[in-house]
């Protein structure tokens, strides 16, 4: 097969690699499958998150504690985000998840005006990681064994109050 019969650089037409020179803004596909994979697991855990708390909103419960995962449990990879130089993308990823995952499911619910919490619209789940650091951190020993949804949604009335 000759250079013309292969197409652009020598690579047969049809070749799923982006055409370009490298940097110029053409995604791989690749990395577009990765992208939609993280999308399709965010919004998996929004409506599953979605869906315990519409249940436990509807139940009237006062406490979404009953997963077991604690405000400490949370509050381990939110910090490590930033200290660990091995895990730390990961660490953020498992909090900021949870996070996202939360706020969602507290505005598809409704559960969010409820609550008078308007959640940032900018960097969410940034702003509301060192909000909930700072918020376990001010009263810590009362605070680390509290459900990590009760924990959460404290910080999200204290640091994003509406009005």
């Amino acid at each position: 097969m000759s250079r013309v019969e292969r197409g652009r650089g020598g690579r047969p037409p049809g070749d799923l690699l982006p055409e370009g020179p490298p940097g110029c803004g053409v995604m791989n596909p690749a990395m577009n499958q990765a992208a939609r994979r993280r999308d399709v697991r965010t919004a998996g855990t929004a409506v599953a998150g979605a869906l315990l708390l519409a249940a436990c909103v509807a139940a009237g419960a006062d406490s979404f504690s009953g997963s077991g995962y604690s405000a400490g449990d949370l509050l381990s990879p939110c910090q490590e985000a930033d200290n660990d130089a091995r895990w730390g993308e990961a660490a953020e990823t498992e909090c900021e998840q949870y996070i996202l995952g939360f706020v969602d499911a507290l505005e598809v619910t409704g559960a969010a005006a409820e609550s008078g919490v308007c959640p940032p619209e900018v960097n969410t789940p940034d702003e509301v990681r060192w909000a909930f650091m700072r918020w376990v951190h001010g009263d810590y020993a009362a605070r680390i064994r509290m459900p990590a949804a009760d924990a959460l949604l404290e910080t999200l009335k204290s640091a994003f109050e509406c009005g």
